[in-house]
């Protein structure tokens, strides 16, 4: 390729938008990765054959690819995403982007949320993950895996050995509790087991059975928490209410979703912009919108 012709060819896969994609030249093919300018050659495929299942999958005479990486034992010819997934098949095997996922059915295999499922057992990736009753496994409008039986992480679909799945209850797609914990998706991870979940267990709720989030907060009979399930001290929980999905106040004090005390606005004169910002908040001569302050004659 000379390099005028390289350098068209670079500007033109610009143009085409962010997201990863193949092109093909006379004399070889690349990749576009996202990002401007990120483009990298694939050694060894071969032009002449080379067929582009989507923007992520292709394959060419000799070898099958996941953004121009090659998939190791794949037949090309036959090979298909799966769903739309990150999955793909080629009547054999079933591969989670370059990697064979050892065991699974191709017959059977089928995407549930970001993970894969078949007859025998889920995936998350190429890692298989053995479930209580795979036959009831289901995902709720949240998010959260679950069986008839079990609680399953969305990140990784490992069980939460701890939650009870008689009282587990989403709360939203980041939160969720039980009769005695709450879960967070948002919260730093600290301890081995959070590690295992990729997420928070947190066993130092007020009133689990009361927990629920409401209007953008995360609150139960007798305690408030912000955004990372932290609780919010000191506070007055008689006197809470919420302004925002961003702002609180108690008698005492307004504060927002971080846990933050706000000393620019009265908790007595706080109150909702209007319905043409939702999430803005204004007191006496201040006015913010999420955590910014903006001018009071301003709609956002």
């Amino acid at each position: 390729m000379t390099l005028l012709r390289r350098i068209f060819m670079l500007l033109a896969v610009v143009l085409l938008g962010g997201c990863g994609d193949y092109v093909v030249e006379k004399d070889a093919v690349y990749y576009r990765h996202a990002g401007w300018f990120n483009v990298e050659k694939i050694d060894g495929a071969d032009p002449a054959s080379f067929r582009r299942i989507d923007r992520e999958y292709a394959a060419d005479r000799s070898r099958a690819y996941f953004r121009g990486r090659p998939i190791a034992g794949a037949v090309p010819a036959t090979l298909q995403r799966i769903d739309g997934s990150e999955y793909a098949h080629d009547g054999r095997n079933v591969y989670a982007q370059t990697l064979l996922v050892p065991g699974a059915d191709v017959a059977s295999f089928r995407r549930m949320g970001r993970f894969g499922i078949d007859r025998h057992r889920a995936y998350s990736g190429a890692t298989p993950r053995p479930l209580c009753a795979i036959e009831s496994l289901a995902t709720d409008a949240h998010g959260w895996y679950t069986d008839r039986h079990c609680v399953y992480s969305p990140v990784n679909l490992a069980r939460i050995e701890e939650a009870d799945r008689a009282s587990f209850r989403p709360l939203s797609a980041s939160h969720a509790s039980d009769a005695r914990y709450g879960y967070s998706l948002l919260s730093p991870i600290g301890t081995p087991t959070d590690h295992r979940y990729g997420l928070r267990v947190i066993d130092d709720v007020c009133d689990a059975g009361s927990l629920r989030h409401e209007r953008g907060w995360l609150l139960d009979d007798r305690c408030v928490y912000d955004q990372h399930f932290i609780r919010i001290e000191p506070l007055d929980r008689a006197s809470f209410r919420i302004i925002s999905s961003q702002y609180a106040a108690d008698r005492m004090q307004v504060f927002d979703s971080r846990g933050v005390r706000r000393d620019d606005l009265d908790p007595a004169t706080a109150r909702p912009h209007g319905r043409d910002c939702p999430s803005c908040i204004r007191g006496n001569r201040r006015c913010f919108d999420e955590f910014r302050e903006v001018p009071c004659r301003s709609k956002r």
